[in-house]
């Protein structure tokens, strides 16, 4: 399960969705990390995960409807447990 990967990043919530293994997991994306101001389009999603949301200004946007992800922003991404740490990778800031 999710709750026993070892967390970087802010995550906000988790959902388990229905008796599948998929999960939604709501993130911040940190000020430096990879995902943050650079065009959806180029940004590699893990495989077996894709973007579902962003929440901006307290309105929820499909991916179609934004060119980047800016900092402070909740992303909503849904994953497999085997791509939770790559997923969590790309919103955390670069060490």
């Amino acid at each position: 399960a999710i709750l026993q990967h070892v967390r970087r990043g802010q995550i906000l919530s988790i959902a388990k969705l229905g008796d599948s293994e998929a999960e939604a997991i709501e993130l911040i994306a940190e000020e430096g990390s990879e995902i943050v101001k650079k065009p959806l389009n180029k940004i590699r999603f893990p495989k077996r995960s894709t973007l579902g949301a962003i929440v901006r200004n307290g309105t929820m946007l499909l991916p179609k409807d934004v060119n980047a992800i800016n900092p402070g922003e909740s992303v909503i991404v849904f994953t497999l447990p085997d791509a939770i740490e790559k997923v969590q990778a790309l919103f955390s800031k670069k060490r």
